[in-house]
C-alpha cells in the first residue's frame, strides 16, 4: 500500500483522547458468529472488568450489514458512552460511521485474543521505533492513528499531506516523541536523518520585538508559509536581553520546532545550537559498533545536554578512545547529571548517517522483541 507521507519535519500537535466509559451490555445474535457467553463481565487480560464498555478501538468484530448479515470489520472509534462506533469493513475497506453498538456490533470468538495479541508494550515505543497503524480520525491539523497501543498516536499536518489520507487507511512511520500523553509519528527514515530528527526548517524574520522574533516558516505539507515565534531565550545560548539586537527583519534563519500552538495556529521555535555534529562518527567505527551485543552494558560519561538528549562518551571499543553517541532523553530516566558516570547499551546504529544511539541501563529502549506483529 502506498504510504502517503509528505514532508519530513515534525510538528507537535495536540489531539483529543478517546475515553471509554459506562457499561454496555452485549446483544446476542443468530448470525454465523455468536458472541461469547457471559459477555457482560469482561475477563480478558489487560481489559477493564465489569462496568466498562467492552468495545475498544482496534478490535476486530462483526457488524450487522443487512438482515441476518454480519460482516467482519475493525473498530476505528468508540464514543465516550460506548453506544456508537465507527468501523471499517475488512473485506471492502468501506467506512461506516455512527453504528449502534448494542444492536449492530458483536464480538467473535477470537475478538479479545486477537486484540490482546495486537497490542504493543508501551515501554517499546521509543523514538525511532517503526510502527504501522490505521487512520481512525482526520481533522484540519492531524490524522489520528491506532498503532496497537493503549495510547493514541497522531500525524501532524506538517509531516504529511492530510488530504491524501482517509479514515481506515493503513500507514507506516516511526515514533518521534511522546508528549502530553500521546505518540507523535514521523515518516519512516526520519530518525536516521539528522536534519529530520532535529526538526530543522528554513525561515525568515518578518517582525521583531524585545521578547521574540516573528518568522515565517517553509513547512512541508503546508501550502503557505506557517507563522512561528522564536522567544529571546531560544535565539542562542546565553542571555538575550533584546531580540531585536540579534536579528533583523528579512534575515534568513534555521529553526527547530519545539511545539505547535494549535489555538493560534503558529509554531514555537528555537534557533539554539543542538550539538548535532558532535555525535557523528566514522563509518569504520559505526561498523564495528554494529557487531556489538545489544544487551551488553558499557561505561559512559555524560558530557552535555542537547536539544535531542544527552551527548555521551562511551567505552565501546576496548582500549580505543571513547566513542561519541546520543542518549535520547526518553531513554535516560531519571535524567543523568552532567559529568556523571553511567552504564549504557547500544540501542540503534545507523551506518549511513554515522549515528549511534544508546540507552541507559534501566531503559527498555532497543528491545525489539516487545514489538509484536500486527494480525489481520
Amino acid at each position: 500500500m502506498t504510504r502517503p507521507w509528505r514532508g519530513t519535519h515534525l510538528a507537535f500537535l495536540t489531539c483529543a483522547v478517546l475515553l471509554l466509559s459506562e457499561p454496555q451490555a452485549w446483544r446476542r445474535s443468530s448470525g454465523s458468529h455468536r458472541p461469547l457467553e457471559g459477555c457482560a463481565v469482561l475477563h480478558s487480560p489487560g481489559l477493564p472488568a465489569a462496568k466498562k464498555s467492552w468495545l475498544r478501538t482496534g478490535m476486530f468484530v462483526d457488524a450487522m450489514a443487512g438482515p441476518k448479515t454480519w460482516k467482519p470489520c475493525r473498530v476505528l472509534h468508540v464514543t465516550t458512552d460506548g453506544k456508537v462506533c465507527h468501523v471499517v469493513y475488512t473485506e471492502t475497506n468501506n467506512v461506516e460511521r455512527n453504528v449502534d453498538v448494542k444492536d449492530r456490533i458483536k464480538a467473535t470468538r477470537d475478538t479479545f485474543a486477537r486484540y490482546e495479541a495486537s497490542r504493543l508494550e508501551e515501554s517499546s515505543l521509543v523514538p525511532g521505533v517503526r510502527v504501522t497503524g490505521v487512520v481512525t480520525k482526520l481533522d484540519d491539523f492531524a490524522a489520528f492513528v491506532d498503532i496497537g497501543s493503549e495510547t493514541e498516536a497522531f500525524l501532524g499536518y506538517l509531516e504529511a499531506n492530510l488530504s491524501d489520507l482517509k479514515v481506515g487507511q493503513e500507514v507506516a512511520g516511526e515514533i518521534a516523541a511522546h508528549r502530553s500523553g500521546r505518540y507523535q509519528l514521523a515518516a519512516e527514515g526520519t530518525f536516521s536523518s539528522e536534519d529530520k530528527a532535529l526538526h530543522r526548517l528554513h525561515a525568515w524574520v518578518v517582525d521583531a520585538d524585545r521578547f521574540c522574533l516573528h518568522v515565517n516558516v517553509e513547512a512541508p505539507g503546508a501550502v503557505d508559509p506557517v507563522q512561528g515565534v522564536v522567544h529571546a531565550n531560544e535565539i542562542r545560548d546565553g542571555y538575550v536581553g533584546d531580540a531585536r539586537s540579534e536579528r533583523q527583519v528579512g534575515d534568513e534563519v534555521q529553526v527547530r520546532v519545539l511545539e505547535v500552538d494549535v489555538p493560534s495556529k503558529r509554531l514555537v521555535l528555537s534557533m539554539r545550537h543542538d550539538y548535532s555534529n558532535a555525535w557523528k562518527v566514522s563509518t569504520d567505527t559505526v561498523r564495528q559498533v554494529t557487531s556489538l551485543p545489544r544487551r551488553k552494558l558499557f561505561k559512559a560519561t555524560v558530557e552535555v545536554e542537547t536539544a535531542a538528549g544527552y551527548l555521551v562518551s562511551v567505552d565501546l571499543l576496548g582500549d580505543r578512545d571513547p566513542v561519541r553517541a546520543l542518549l535520547p532523553a526518553a531513554w535516560a530516566q531519571p535524567p543523568p547529571p552532567i559529568d556523571s558516570k553511567i552504564r549504557v547499551r547500544v540501542a540503534d546504529v545507523d551506518e549511513a548517517a554515522g549515528r549511534i544511539l544508546v540507552a541507559a541501563a534501566q531503559s527498555s529502549a532497543g528491545k525489539k522483541k516487545c514489538l509484536r506483529p500486527r494480525r489481520g
